[in-house]
């Protein structure tokens, strides 16, 4: 990629911090919704306040993806689930390993936040370049991603951390009156939340 002329004039600060605020956002909302699977298995498995601290001390040093398998497997193994509350946890796993691509990218890729000068009117860009030579052998993929589309992700992942917080409740046994069933059902090849 060529690097545009990086001087810019003042109407790029706004575009820029925009930018890195968004990027910021996401990767908060991301870690938050592992640190509510976190908690959820932790607090399952512990069953009281005293135990719980090692069990958060062991989670804490696992990747998104170990995290992940522990926490759906947890759910599966201990939640006595039917087919369609399976399908529900399956479809929830899917999305999580979907967003923690989509994690490594914006945090583990390059970014170039520039105003372009030698254009009239300037144009602010927001590139995401990601490198990953032992899977391919090409240059990696660019990508514009503006500061909106970075909301959208975050709004998705929020919702995403929410829904899998619930799942894992009701499965864990954390909340033992309902079943995943009451909260959730697996409709048309999503998961949509009951009223």
């Amino acid at each position: 990629m060529a690097n545009p002329p990086y001087e810019a004039d003042q109407s790029y600060a706004p575009f820029r911090d925009d930018t890195y605020r968004a990027i910021g956002r996401y990767v908060v909302e991301f870690s938050r919704m592992f640190s509510l699977m976190r908690d959820k298995m932790a607090y399952r498995l512990a069953r009281s306040d005293d135990t719980s601290k090692p069990l958060e001390t062991a989670f804490g040093e696992m990747t998104a993806n170990q995290l992940t398998n522990a926490f759906f497997s947890t759910c599966h193994n201990v939640g006595d689930l039917d087919d369609n509350e399976q399908k529900v946890g399956r479809w929830l796993r899917a999305r999580v390993i979907k967003e923690i691509e989509r994690r490594n990218d914006v945090a583990h890729g390059d970014w170039y936040v520039t105003q372009t000068v030698n254009v009239q009117p300037r144009r602010n860009n927001s590139t995401l370049r990601r490198l990953k030579p032992a899977r391919s052998s090409d240059d990696g993929e660019e990508r514009d991603i503006p500061a909106e589309t970075l909301d959208q992700w975050s709004d998705e992942v929020h919702e995403l951390g929410v829904m899998v917080a619930g799942f894992g409740q009701v499965a864990l046994g954390i909340d033992a009156k309902r079943r995943v069933s009451d909260v959730f059902v697996f409709e048309k090849k999503r998961v949509i939340r009951r009223a």
